[in-house]
């Protein structure tokens, strides 16, 4: 049994002291001090309570009381001015007792910051914490379990997010975890075959810095690629390794790209400036949406690394023949990259992801996200020689097609490599995974089996390759 000391006074005190005698916690002793008997609850027959009332302010009455061992003392006291001197009288009788002061005026410069023993439970933030959980999207952290400092988060998946329909495998969790899935009135511990479905409430626990990233990467609904990479586009113009029409094209394609998809800005960095037809438009294109930054201190492709972070940049466009130069650089930044086709945006027809049997899932959001708001279809290639038919990989897509609105023709083929059917078409948006292998050079590339790796097969059309873990 412990012994712990209540010094009690005011509204919070007589509410703190009925929701503990309704408990009935006899397991320990309290020892409550009142200023006025209105405090206490009236018909009470608890042994494990006993009451004075006096001012504890008095350091000799104070002391004559608290002269036996307690583990704890809680002030809950309505005055400032009682609740610093109530402090100080009780450190002087203990000096490593643990003290929890209720704070509704700010008085941690009053109290000593070297107290590690004391806690101040300020009543501002407590009530602030509910009316904040109170509002519509807004995390709800722990603030009674662990530290309390939001590592452990609940978070309601909405139609619509990017989380739907995604087993927890498929979902890169770097400093953080899905732990649990409640689902109407029952739960279930996260394993990594669980599904999570629309209007599920993840228990999420881990870095509370990136536990917030995840509340707003769950959170953001359909329509919104290149988030949850980044809000804005960018392309890079480097008039000394590009031709002239390259840059024209880069350009113009860009912009197409920034009128098409719900992001917010598309940066056009210029290095190694060249007076030319290029150069003069880009000289007086800046508007709302555009925004044309001249570099004319350095000639390195490099810079891309700065602005990727200084810009919030969600996708990267660029030059077949530029990003196979640079695909080390690219790979670094882990953002999407989007290679220009030979034709025009507009005559892009689908787009089409090609699977060896690797996991898309992790991606497939994203996809269907960009093909829904370019309003085109999509169909899966799943190259199956010597596997099984993935029938899980199906059902997903079947589930997000219905979300994003947008039609996914699954093709499953053990016999020919879809390679071949599609070597030909030149108005395809193909997406790729990008992995860290295809980032350095890969001299058996053409005679793998891996669909991601065959991607120059296709280099004539638009590709978009998506930064994998």
């Amino acid at each position: 049994m412990k012994n712990i000391l209540v010094i009690a006074d005011g509204i919070v005190a007589k509410h703190f002291l009925e929701r503990l005698f309704v408990a009935k916690n006899s397991s320990h002793h309290y020892t409550v001090i009142t200023y006025k008997d209105d405090i206490i609850p009236r018909n009470l027959s608890l042994e494990n309570f006993s009451f004075y009332r006096f001012d504890p302010t008095s350091f000799e009455r104070l002391k004559g009381v608290v002269n036996d061992y307690f583990s704890q003392f809680m002030v809950v006291v309505n005055d400032s001015f009682d609740a610093v001197n109530v402090y100080k009288n009780l450190r002087q009788i203990s000096k490593k007792t643990d003290i929890l002061l209720m704070d509704i005026w700010g008085l941690e410069d009053k109290c000593i910051d070297e107290d590690k023993h004391l806690t101040i439970l300020d009543e501002r933030d407590v009530m602030t914490v509910k009316l904040i959980d109170s509002l519509p999207d807004m995390p709800l952290v722990a603030d009674n379990v662990g530290l309390g400092r939001g590592e452990i988060m609940e978070v309601k998946v909405p139609v619509g997010s990017s989380y739907m329909y995604r087993h927890v495998a498929s979902i890169p969790q770097k400093k953080w975890r899905i732990v649990m899935i409640y689902r109407g009135s029952n739960f279930m511990i996260a394993t990594p075959s669980s599904m999570i479905l629309p209007n599920d409430t993840l228990l999420i626990v881990g870095e509370p810095s990136v536990l917030l990233s995840v509340f707003r990467s769950i959170k953001k609904e359909t329509g919104q690629f290149p988030s949850p990479f980044g809000s804005n586009l960018y392309a890079l113009i480097d008039m000394k390794n590009m031709s002239e029409d390259e840059c024209r094209k880069l350009v113009a394609r860009s912009i197409k790209f920034n009128k098409r998809l719900n992001n917010k800005r598309l940066y056009i960095k210029v290095i190694n400036s060249m007076i030319n037809e290029v150069y003069e438009t880009l000289r007086s294109m800046s508007n709302e949406s555009i925004v044309v930054e001249f570099n004319y201190f350095t000639s390195s492709c490099e810079i891309i690394k700065e602005d990727v972070t200084k810009h919030d940049i969600g996708m990267l466009i660029t030059t077949n023949s530029f990003f196979e130069a640079n695909k080390r650089l690219f790979f670094d930044t882990k953002r999407p990259i989007m290679t220009i086709g030979k034709n025009k945006i507009e005559d892009i027809s689908k787009g089409v992801v090609l699977s060896g049997g690797e996991d898309i899932e992790s991606q497939s959001a994203a996809i269907l996200d960009c093909c829904s708001q370019l309003d085109i279809p999509i169909s899966l290639y799943h190259f199956t020689i010597g596997k099984a038919k993935d029938s899980s990989l199906a059902e997903h897509f079947d589930n997000l097609s219905r979300i994003f609105g947008r039609k996914v023709e699954i093709i499953e083929d053990s016999e020919k490599n879809p390679i071949l059917k599609l070597k030909n078409e030149e108005n395809l948006l193909q997406f790729v995974l990008f992995t860290k292998k295809m980032s350095r050079k890969d001299p058996l590339a053409s005679i793998s089996n891996d669909m991601n790796r065959l991607y120059v097969k296709l280099s004539g059309n638009y590709q978009i390759f998506i930064p994998t873990t």
